[in-house]
């Protein structure tokens, strides 16, 4: 396989078009640092969407359908592998308190050294396969094990400290705790040292490596031609950079996508796989099953929203029985209401213990509780409607004492739980330090 089996004149208008629009992005529209808006990414993304349209009808037109039809299912399956990146960006920014502003600088240059990695790793990867083919069957086992790992997969947090390529940087080049503008390097005390924003952008460099060891080895198996391989992922990751600030704000309600990537991946896997029986999938039913899996798992995130779940507050109204109203999303599955050590008894007598006062749980069990914001508020001594009272056993809690100091616990059983203390003074509640 020659790596310059297309045309070459397809190589250097691509690659001319490239550094043309990339020139004018920093160059022109972005040459002093700005926030991205919602319009301007909207442009941008429509953009680069356009281009990528009108490059696959030229590839259509000279070099054929099969051609035209791996270009396409190579730039969705690379396009959609890319916004799973969005959701480490949206993490990176936030855990480094990135100005927005300074945001589109950081990307720009990270997947600008995105472009000259992946070119390298492309025409690695059709060497091997080109004198190794049995490589594929790794690459397909590879992105079968990747596909299922994404299924269980926790939420991911941003560790940079345990990076070890932080570790290297930050070794060998002194970083600075503050953003200069900008500027990813400046001048402290006359020594030259790198800014906060160039650590974020090593960082968001070492994760586009990560991303193309997975996408990389997923398109090869459309097409071991390096000149599509490559352009569909050009044209995948600089509209990525658009899309970022176009979806920032919405992508994570999209909390199905990351299982249909998983599926897109394991599909691609399997189908590398079942060549060893002489079995092909046509390259118009891949690009079918990637559109319909990306299509569904968007659909299926906005019929069934994720609940964000809140973790219950109480604000305490009223004195003597005191009024706790209810602020969360949870299921309200236990209520405690202690009488704190050295408080008096009704007789007078100081305890020398916590005392339980008042409990409550679901008259079902904890998975029978209702959610907090239909409950409302708890008054002291008064059960809610499907809840029994657990102690006293017998008649209603003690009156509470002026003075005295007490604790309440709502334990809730899908998010955190509230716990105070507080004093009856004169005709209020008043929460207090434990």
């Amino acid at each position: 396989m020659d790596m310059f089996s297309s045309s070459t004149w397809l190589w250097v208008g691509f690659c001319a078009l490239i550094l043309f629009m990339l020139s004018l992005d920093l160059g022109l529209f972005n040459r002093k640092a700005h926030t991205i808006h919602y319009r301007e990414a909207a442009v941008w993304s429509a953009i680069w969407v356009t281009l990528a349209g009108v490059f696959a009808g030229i590839v259509f037109w000279s070099q054929g359908q099969q051609r035209g039809l791996e270009f396409v299912t190579g730039y969705l399956i690379e396009l959609s592998l890319s916004v799973d990146n969005l959701f480490v960006f949206i993490l990176i920014f936030s855990y480094f308190k990135v100005p927005r502003r300074y945001q589109h600088r950081v990307l720009f240059w990270g997947l600008l050294g995105a472009l000259v990695f992946r070119l390298t790793m492309i025409f690695l990867g059709a060497t091997l396969i080109n004198n190794f083919n049995w490589i594929l069957y790794v690459f397909g086992a590879f992105l079968i094990y990747t596909g299922l790992s994404m299924f269980r997969e926790e939420d991911r947090e941003i560790q940079p400290e345990k990076n070890p390529v932080v570790r290297l940087v930050t070794r060998y080049v002194r970083i600075s705790r503050n953003y200069d503008e900008e500027k990813f390097f400046t001048r402290i005390d006359d020594r030259r040292v790198g800014t906060l924003l160039l650590l974020v952008l090593v960082i968001v460099e070492v994760t586009d490596v990560v991303f193309a060891v997975d996408s990389i080895p997923a398109i090869f198996a459309v097409t071991t031609n390096p000149f599509i391989v490559y352009t569909s992922n050009v044209f995948a990751i600089l509209g990525l950079r658009s899309m970022y600030f176009l979806l920032s704000g919405v992508i994570e309600k999209f909390h199905y996508l990351r299982m249909g990537l998983a599926i897109v991946l394991t599909f691609i896997g399997v189908k590398m796989l079942i060549v060893i029986g002489h079995v092909e999938i046509p390259i118009w039913v891949s690009l079918v099953v990637v559109l319909s899996v990306l299509a569904g798992s968007v659909l299926a995130s906005i019929i069934w929203p994720k609940i964000k779940m809140l973790a219950t507050k109480v604000k305490l109204v009223g004195a003597n029985p005191p009024v706790f109203h209810l602020s969360g999303t949870g299921t309200l599955a236990h209520v405690v209401i202690y009488a704190t050590k050295d408080s008096e008894t009704e007789e007078g007598q100081d305890l020398t213990t916590a005392e339980t006062l008042w409990e409550i749980e679901p008259i079902g069990g904890y998975e029978s509780g209702r959610r907090v914001e239909e409950i409302g508020e708890v008054q002291y001594g008064v059960i809610p409607a499907g809840y029994k009272q657990i102690r006293p056993q017998n008649g209603g809690p003690p009156p509470l004492k002026t003075g005295n100091k007490y604790e309440y616990w709502f334990d809730t059983a899908d998010a955190p739980h509230a716990r105070n203390c507080f004093i009856i003074r004169g005709n209020r509640c008043v929460e207090v330090m434990d």
